[in-house]
């Protein structure tokens, strides 16, 4: 059997009274076993890319990590706090269009309507990355995602020409989306796509 020293873990040789390693006096052997049993516990990989359940979730702080990273589970709150953020800069985008396209008691244009419709597209990409984080949450795959990106893509694409029947139908289904994954309780403990972002067990 296969011993180590217990002070920095080299292999020894039987019947060793010192480590060739660190010199350290040969006092408690440690078998092969023992030492396979004192190693870190290996974090595992999940499909996000190799999160690390022994530090749980891992709190983002930079503007990429918090609204375009497209792994890591995101619970309802986090998800609501940055979809709002999302929702006040498209507003204040959109007023910022108003002030430079519109003129004085005019309710809209052509050029006005394509600035509000690029305002929507470009918002749309972190609007997509919250949702596949928050369908990782409930367990679901984020690859539906992209659905909902493609359906909320021709509600802001058709919004400047609403009227009732399918367009008003497809905003429906964007809606009902939304609200399940704002509303929808996350996975208690740990899945697949890594640990509850909640610390649940």
């Amino acid at each position: 059997m296969s011993q180590f020293c217990s002070n920095c873990g080299a292999k020894l040789a039987q019947g060793t009274l010192f480590c060739g390693s660190c010199g350290a006096k040969v006092e408690n052997i440690v078998s092969s076993e023992e030492k396979s049993a004192q190693q870190p516990i290996q974090q595992m990989n999940y499909q996000t890319g190799g999160i690390n359940t022994q530090l749980g979730y891992q709190e983002e702080s930079t503007f990429q990590e918090m609204f375009l990273k497209r792994t890591g589970r995101l619970n309802r709150l986090r998800y609501f706090k940055r979809s709002l953020v999302i929702g006040i800069v498209n507003v204040v985008l959109v007023m910022i269009g108003e002030a430079i396209f519109l003129d004085q008691w005019e309710l809209t244009n052509s050029a006005y309507e394509g600035f509000t419709i690029l305002c929507g597209l470009v918002t749309l990409y972190p609007e997509f990355c919250l949702d596949c984080r928050r369908l990782e949450d409930l367990d679901k795959p984020p690859q539906m995602a992209y659905w909902l990106a493609g359906v909320g893509a021709i509600v802001v694409i058709s919004s400047t020409s609403f009227e009732l029947g399918k367009g008003a139908i497809i905003g429906l289904i964007y809606l009902v989306a939304t609200l399940y994954l704002l509303f929808a309780e996350g996975t208690r403990g740990d899945n697949q796509y890594g640990p509850d972002p909640l610390g649940r067990k």
